[in-house]
């Protein structure tokens, strides 16, 4: 979501001022950009690579959305875009909902081939944000678009929930798209990967036997995937910590996304957590990522009250306390989380070695 659409919202919604003129000059763009400038042949097979990954994913887990029209800017045409997307300076490109456009960025590495694996996440991560469940609801005279994905808007009260959270998720599931792509094509991206093995140190070896796996700053809002995968982790481990634990894990929180099945997420969720913990997790930002892992990692959930105390704000904080006496889960949620705690560490769903082979950190590295 970009950064000029997170602004506090007044009266309920996104002031109008801030929408139409933006709007309206991208209607207009298009026609001032050449739709398909000049891209090098290896540029024009990752396009239709990711193309074919997608189409997988939409098989798979029946994802439906229109297709979007792509727009491939160099820096010169992004910086005049940028009088009208204010916030985007930076990114390697964004989703424009309204307009049903994605803008990619040629950034002076994707324009010389110097990181093309890159340029590959950046197609896939917006087109997941293109494919993302959207709902709207009706309010004054018109129509305010409240969910995207899981990003969700509160018109009444004028507050958005999960938007870093459903960044992590887009983030998580483009990676592990890229990995697939790249493990599959490994002489496509020869380039990259042999410069990424001297750069890191981290292989040795038949470069076609290596397994290519992202490591932590090669995602973007990086912070939000530590919390997602240590989220699936958990909620896998809890399930028994088999690989096809890790595919069911995983197709909840694509049903969520995708699908606007966020019912489903809240029930897992609480089984380690309690039907507050989706509360603590939807206010996750860069400032309180570390909080939130620590609220993720606590053993008890006196010390989640504690975590969720600091990450909350004050009136969230009494919704969820309200939140998991009512629901008669506090003291069972302990006991619970304690049993489960013991079955971990004492290795009762599978020994150490079994469990570090299937869902090990290893999966997310790179080389």
């Amino acid at each position: 979501m970009p950064p000029q659409e997170r602004q506090e919202i007044e009266g309920g919604r996104v002031p109008e001022s801030a929408l139409v003129g933006r709007n309206q000059a991208l209607e207009h763009w298009p026609q001032e950009v050449d739709k398909k400038p000049v891209l090098g042949e290896r540029q024009k097979q990752i396009i239709s690579l990711a193309e074919n990954a997608l189409g997988d994913f939409e098989w798979k887990y029946g994802v439906r959305a229109p297709a979007p029209s792509v727009y491939y800017l160099t820096e010169e045409r992004w910086k005049g875009l940028m009088k009208y997307c204010p916030g985007n300076e930076e990114n390697s490109g964004f989703f424009d909902v309204d307009n049903n456009c994605i803008f990619i960025r040629l950034t002076k590495k994707h324009q010389n081939n110097l990181d093309l694996i890159d340029f590959l996440d950046t197609n896939l991560h917006e087109r997941l944000h293109q494919q993302a469940f959207r709902a709207v609801q009706a309010w004054g005279e018109g129509l305010d678009l409240v969910r995207e994905g899981l990003d969700t808007v509160n018109v009444r009260k004028g507050k958005r929930y999960f938007s870093d959270f459903d960044e992590g998720i887009i983030s998580y599931f483009s990676g592990r798209m890229t990995e697939n792509v790249v493990d599959t094509n490994k002489f496509l991206f020869k380039k990259e990967l042999e410069r990424d093995q001297l750069r890191r140190g981290s292989f040795s070896g038949d470069l076609e036997e290596a397994i290519f796996r992202m490591k932590k700053n090669d995602f973007a809002y990086r912070f939000s995937v530590d919390v997602i995968r240590k989220l699936i982790k958990s909620l896998s481990y809890l399930r028994g910590g088999r690989p096809q634990d890790v595919e069911e894990i995983e197709k909840i929180f694509i049903n969520a996304e995708f699908k606007g099945n966020l019912l489903d997420l809240g029930k897992e969720v609480a089984k380690l957590y309690g039907k507050g913990g989706l509360r603590v997790l939807a206010h996750l930002n860069e400032k309180n990522s570390g909080l939130v892992q620590g609220f993720l990692r606590a053993k008890g959930l006196a010390t989640q009250r504690r975590y969720a105390e600091k990450i909350l704000p004050p009136e969230e904080f009494e919704r969820y306390k309200k939140l998991m006496v009512e629901s008669g889960e506090e003291v069972e949620s302990e006991i619970d989380q304690k049993s489960w705690r013991h079955k971990y560490n004492t290795g009762e769903h599978g020994t150490k070695d079994y469990r570090q082979k299937n869902i090990d950190d290893r999966r997310f590295s790179r080389l």
